[in-house]
């Protein structure tokens, strides 16, 4: 069991202090290799950088900024990858491979997901019809990198470090995520609905499993801590409803029932409230009406704790301001016709 939680203020401020520090040197050792084309020398300092990543001590708050730290350093990598990638120094994916044989899992699989999005991002961003652009005619196997980079961050399962690793694991992707409805290397609009949903449903995992840290004695302070971090699983909820060309058929027949599944399923009262909350936010007036029974039904089973008017209120509240706008623009319509009738008589009568 860990004990992260009794450990004092002054001693978390040191161990993150000295964590923190570890990663700005290795961060500068890692940008000087760049800078001087010796990439994979830069792999190496940023790997030993990631091994900060492994500590069990520092509480989830501090952790958050370590992994803040650890994730504005990556991003000098990126640009070098695709780069290196573009001249033919290196090809990513036998970087891609290269790294997998890192003596630690943790520092190895963000290394993966740094590599695989630069990858992915050179399939070129989808365009209005869902066609990916890229610069070359190289094929990149899209979906074959994404699914690979979602069944290996199963390897992690501490609460603290895989609901951390899996929050990178979306940040990274979310831009490069398929939107075509073609099946194909480059994957399709529903691996794309499946790999967030699977994402979701294991962070959430995870961000539960954090009740059970430590001691009995800091409940309140992990709940606390849980709260603060309850937008990274959240986050997955704004990348689906942000997918753009899913079909309000499939969000009623698959995409909901999973979300709803996984809230009632979890048995825990403050990702219930949390997530049935940001539910309602974040996907569309029209998708809730059309699903209230679903919807209604799933709050019904929800934990007895659960403050349901916090989220029935902000519910009804939307589907109604949705159904007065769409009578008013009826009533609108409704109004326009007999003008355009009239102006139409008038012009076959020769009075206009």
């Amino acid at each position: 069991m860990s004990h992260v939680f009794s450990s004092s203020r002054d001693e978390q401020a040191k161990l993150l202090d000295d964590s923190l520090q570890a990663v700005k040197v290795q961060a500068f050792q890692m940008k000087r290799c760049v800078d001087n084309e010796r990439l994979l020398d830069g792999l190496k300092h940023c790997s030993t950088m990631l091994n900060e990543l492994r500590t069990s001590s520092l509480t989830p708050k501090n952790y958050y900024e370590l992994y803040l730290a650890t994730f504005d350093a990556l991003q000098y990598l990126i640009g070098a990858l695709r780069a290196a990638h573009v001249t033919g120094r290196h090809h990513l994916a036998d970087l891609y491979e290269l790294v997998q044989y890192a003596g630690n899992i943790v520092p190895r699989l963000y290394l993966m997901i740094t590599i695989g999005s630069a990858y992915m991002s050179l399939a070129g961003p989808p365009s209005a019809d869902g066609a990916h652009g890229s610069d070359s005619d190289e094929a990149i196997p899209v979906r074959e990198v994404m699914m690979d980079m979602l069944e290996m961050t199963r390897g992690v399962q501490h609460p603290t470090r895989g609901l951390f690793l899996r929050y990178y694991l979306s940040q990274m992707t979310k831009d490069y995520l398929p939107l075509d409805g073609v099946d194909g290397p480059e994957g399709n609009l529903d691996d794309s609905t499946h790999f967030i949903l699977t994402n979701f449903v294991e962070m959430n995992k995870l961000w539960v499993r954090l009740q059970h840290q430590g001691l009995s004695r800091d409940k309140e302070r992990r709940e606390a801590e849980r709260r603060d971090l309850r937008t990274l699983v959240g986050s997955n909820l704004l990348r689906l409803a942000s997918l753009t060309g899913v079909p309000r058929a499939t969000y009623e027949s698959d995409i909901l029932p999973r979300l709803l599944n996984q809230v009632v399923s979890c048995r825990d009262t403050l990702a219930q409230e949390y997530l049935m909350e940001a539910l309602v936010q974040a996907f569309s007036d029209e998708w809730h009406l059309a699903t209230v029974g679903q919807l209604m039904e799933a709050i019904s089973g929800l934990g007895p704790k659960v403050s349901i008017k916090t989220i029935v209120i902000p519910l009804v509240d939307r589907i109604s301001a949705y159904a007065a706008r769409r009578r008013e623009e009826l009533e609108k319509a409704q109004a326009a016709e007999p003008e355009e009738l009239s102006d139409d008589a008038a012009s076959d009568t020769g009075l206009s």
